[in-house]
């Protein structure tokens, strides 16, 4: 009798080919409905993310510039974001630095800035000539702006999701996602 029981009981290890496919197949569908909620929301997560990076880095450069008594800038254009300094030769990009490297989209975003209450012109990134449009003083002030981030139409269905980012002449920088209600009211 004990015979038996072993000889069945090393006939039973392993699996069948049927149990091995539906394990794969039940991972796939796990790995695959993950893959599908992960991609739901990532241009709205980037977005917020680039929004408060932003902020968050345009907080420190106003900082820098009062506790350092130096001048500094930014450049917005339709890629990205650049800092500059004022030195001896006039405002120049800011290199070199790692803190304030170059800033890039990480998503396809449509960009608005206005600049003390005017529209300012958003140029691509290889435009001759360019010229900061936010400056941030060593007394603490700042140009007022308000940039405006948001998913392109084209990636989005319903609302677009946007941010606004805006600094005060205080030099106070504040960021926020913009309501429904608003969205309809933000022009391009």
């Amino acid at each position: 009798m004990e015979k038996l029981t072993r000889l069945k009981l090393t006939q039973q290890t392993g699996f069948t080919l049927i149990e091995v496919i539906i394990v794969v197949l039940v991972i796939g569908i796990v790995i695959s409905m993950a893959g599908l909620s992960f991609n739901q929301g990532g241009g709205e997560r980037l977005l917020a993310e680039d929004s408060k990076g932003v902020a968050a880095k345009l907080k420190l450069l106003s900082e820098e510039a009062t506790l350092t008594g130096r001048q500094y800038a930014i450049r917005i254009h339709q890629q990205g974001m650049e800092y500059w300094s004022y030195g001896e030769e006039g405002w120049l990009p800011l290199e070199g630095d790692r803190t304030y490297r170059p800033k890039q989209w990480r998503a396809i975003y449509r960009v608005a800035l206005q600049v003390e209450g005017e529209r300012a012109q958003i140029p691509q990134k290889d435009v001759m000539q360019p010229v900061p449009q936010v400056y941030f003083l060593s007394s603490g002030e700042l140009t007022a702006f308000t940039l405006l981030l948001a998913l392109d139409e084209s990636v989005t269905s319903g609302a677009i999701p946007s941010w606004l980012i805006q600094g005060m002449p205080t030099g106070k920088i504040i960021v926020r996602k913009v309501t429904e209600q608003e969205a309809g009211y933000v022009v391009f």
